[in-house]
């Protein structure tokens, strides 16, 4: 899992879900035996030192050989992406809901229901 920071780094905003989040739902899953947080761009040395996994697993906006650290897993899976859960989309809908929040709510008056 990117640190925060180095989310920040590759996207320019900050995480929808903090790290510890992150990691906590991914840790969730019964498939899952580690997930580490790293602070690098690129997961490589992370993958160097931990050593090979079953399973990468990343957004279908990648291309297998694509994938950073794909050297160091038996496969990579591309998850595709129908359900837009990633922090730009989450940004997105949420401004959305907060413009169409606001539209909604104009030209009521303060106690109006």
């Amino acid at each position: 899992v990117n640190s925060d920071s180095s989310v920040f780094s590759l996207r320019g905003v900050n995480p929808v879900l903090w790290y510890d989040e992150r990691a906590a739902a991914l840790a969730g899953l019964a498939s899952v035996d580690a997930v580490c947080i790293f602070n690098e761009l690129d997961p490589r040395k992370v993958f160097a030192a931990v050593g090979r996994c079953d399973s990468l697993f990343k957004g279908d906006e990648y291309a297998g050989e694509d994938v950073a650290g794909c050297e160091f897993a038996e496969r990579v899976v591309l998850i595709p992406e129908t359900v837009k859960l990633h922090s730009s989309a989450v940004r997105e809908r949420a401004a959305v809901r907060y413009e169409e929040a606001k539209l909604v709510n104009r030209g009521r008056k303060e106690g109006d229901s």
